[in-house]
């Protein structure tokens, strides 16, 4: 399960954390966590099953993917979340 960040958030800037719990795993191997299709570095906790990312994302839409793997089978869940515009004042 993903805690954070709920899917279609907004950030204003290009920094995220993403933090959920995956339940039925013995060890963080069996975890990916992934950002726009590529593995990011994360900890997790094995006695409360969490885990936790930092992310940086880039302008527009990002993909957090994170998948558990165990011998029962694979399940991943995913959000997506976006960087604020900011409109740039012409001088």
């Amino acid at each position: 399960t993903i805690t954070s960040p709920k899917n279609g958030a907004t950030y204003p800037g290009p920094n995220a954390q993403v933090t959920g719990t995956a339940i039925n795993v013995t060890s963080k191997s069996q975890i990916q966590v992934k950002l726009n299709g590529v593995n990011v570095p994360f900890s997790y906790n094995a006695s409360s099953k969490g885990f936790s990312a930092s992310l940086v994302l880039r302008n527009g839409s990002n993909s957090i993917v994170v998948t558990a793997t165990t011998s029962c089978g694979t399940d991943s869940k995913s959000v997506s979340v976006s960087i604020q515009s900011r409109v740039q004042n012409q001088l």
